[in-house]
This record gives C-alpha cells, sequence and structure tokens, in this order.
C-alpha cells in the first residue's frame, strides 16, 4: 500500500471501529426481543443516579456543607454498605427467594435514599443508605435476568456482555447531560 492509500485505510478501520462500538448498544436494544430491551432499559434507567457525573459532590460541598474529610467518609461508608449487600444479596437473599420477590425488595430498598434525602438532607443520605442497602442489589438481578435470557436466546455470552458494558459507557458519556 502507498502512504496515503494506507492513511486513508487506517482512517477508514479507526471510523469503523468507532462507529460500531457506538452502535453496539443499540443491538442489545433492537435485536435480541423484548425482554432482554426491557431490561437492557431498566438497567439503564437503574444506573443513571450513579453516572449523573459530580452533581452529588456538589450537592454535598455547597448545600450540606461537608468538608473533602466528611465526603470522603460517606464515600468510604456508602462503599461498605454496597459491599455488605451485595454480599448478603449474593450469598442469601438471591438463592432463596424468586427472582421477581428479590427484585420488588431491591426496588422497595431503592426507594429510600432519594425519599430520605429529599426530607432530610444529609442524615436522610446516610439513613437512606441504611435502610435502602439492598438497593445496590437490584443492578445484580437485572443482569442475572438478562443473562439468563440471552442464554435461552442463544445469545453468546460474550457478545450480549460487550453490548451491555456498551451501553453502560454510553450512560457514562451521556448521564451527565441529563
Amino acid at each position: 500500500m502507498t502512504g496515503e492509500s494506507s492513511e486513508k485505510h487506517e482512517k477508514t478501520t479507526i471510523t469503523s471501529s468507532v462507529t460500531t462500538v457506538f452502535t453496539s448498544w443499540l443491538r442489545l436494544l433492537v435485536k435480541n426481543g423484548k425482554l432482554i430491551r426491557i431490561l437492557g432499559i431498566l438497567m439503564l434507567l437503574d444506573s443513571l443516579p450513579m453516572n449523573m457525573g459530580f452533581i452529588f459532590q456538589i450537592v454535598s460541598f455547597n448545600e450540606w456543607g461537608l468538608s473533602a474529610k466528611q465526603f470522603s467518609s460517606f464515600i468510604a461508608f456508602h462503599s461498605v454498605i454496597g459491599i455488605l449487600s451485595n454480599t448478603f444479596a449474593a450469598s442469601v437473599l438471591i438463592k432463596k427467594l424468586p427472582q421477581k420477590t428479590y427484585l420488588l425488595f431491591t426496588m422497595i430498598s431503592r426507594t429510600f435514599p432519594p425519599l430520605l434525602t429529599t426530607l432530610f438532607g444529609f442524615k436522610g443520605v446516610i439513613w437512606g443508605s441504611i435502610l435502602g442497602f439492598l438497593q445496590n442489589g437490584q443492578y445484580l438481578a437485572l443482569r442475572s435476568a438478562l443473562m439468563k435470557e440471552g442464554m435461552k436466546q442463544q445469545i453468546p455470552q460474550g457478545m450480549l456482555a460487550g453490548e451491555l458494558a456498551s451501553l453502560m459507557g454510553i450512560l457514562k458519556v451521556f448521564g451527565p447531560l441529563w
């Protein structure tokens, strides 16, 4: 290949790769059936609050007057609750409860943090995190249901996981704009 031809081929390859990555999330929502589409949209909505950028940090500093140390302590506290809830959810509840019942508990659990935050400010965030400890397990149940449905439809798990990762990547780009 000549220099000009090689450069043109390289640009075409890069453009094709970017287009493939950017559109692979669409396959998840369009080509794989109604149930996978619904589960994908639910995962998208479930993950939206986590991908809002620095809005929570701005509110913490400007509205609640937290110092950087207090904010870091809260994030560590929230992370520990997330780890404990996923450990508890994964080792106990998911095995013992039907998937729809587990999902119902996680959805109810997810209502506590925003409700209590709205009512009581930062203290509500802390109590909402404690009472809503199962909120982090909702994503786990949705992902499990999505992958299970993908197996029923004989969709390669790697392809489905890649499309889901692409969907979450798009959310990280557009989430803060929401």
